[in-house]
């Protein structure tokens, strides 16, 4: 009995430094990610991504300390803008009836993170099977990184509010690259900000 205690005492402690190496890999940062210590805000970058915006395109508001959706991150964030454009967005609801309605009660929208050069996400918790879809990476240069997504602005939420509430079902119109106004929205910003990028970095050498 002695010896048959021993021996599994034995198996464990071979088993256990291999979960300990296992556990550490799992949760050491494997793409370059540091916390932000404070909110990160660029002005000269923003202004240059405002500066090619295309008409019936403007900015339609700014918040600060934002993490990019979907990103996981332990520390502060960047400058959040959301630029919107002329096409109005659909919103589809059905009726108790059956029937389905659109009214056009948004428009499109861009959302874009502006954070430090060398920003890095930090890797997601182990586990997770139904991660959110993070937005693409626009530019990444030195003093500047910049991400992001097709969106879309709702103009008056009491209307959204009142729709929802005669809804039994709904959905959004279609609101993707192909259907956005300013098709070359990703190469624009990324042409812009590479040239500040190069600007900026010419100054500090």
């Amino acid at each position: 009995m002695h010896r048959l205690v021993m021996l599994r005492l034995r198996r464990s402690l071979m088993v256990l430094p291999l979960a300990s190496v296992m556990l550490a890999c799992e949760r050491q940062p494997d793409n370059g990610h540091l916390p932000l210590s404070e909110p990160f805000a660029n002005a000269e970058a923003r202004s240059a991504m405002l500066e090619v915006l295309p008409p019936g395109w403007s900015l339609h508001g700014a918040r600060d300390d934002e993490i990019p959706w979907g990103h996981f991150n332990t520390g502060h964030g960047g400058e959040l803008l959301v630029v919107v454009g002329p096409r109005p967005v659909d919103f589809l609801w059905q009726s108790g009836g059956g029937a389905w309605h659109r009214e056009p009660i948004a428009q499109e929208a861009l959302e874009l993170w502006v954070l430090p050069g060398g920003y890095a996400p930090a890797p997601r918790p182990p586990g997770e099977h139904h991660p959110p879809i993070p937005p693409v990476e626009v530019f990444a240069g030195e003093s500047v990184t910049v991400y992001g997504r097709i969106s879309h602005v709702i103009k008056s939420k009491e209307q959204f509010d009142s729709l929802l509430r005669q809804a039994s079902s709904t959905s959004w119109s279609d609101i993707a690259s192909k259907s956005l106004s300013w098709a070359t929205w990703r190469s624009d910003l990324e042409s812009a900000l590479r040239a500040y990028d190069r600007t900026a970095s010419s100054r500090e050498e």
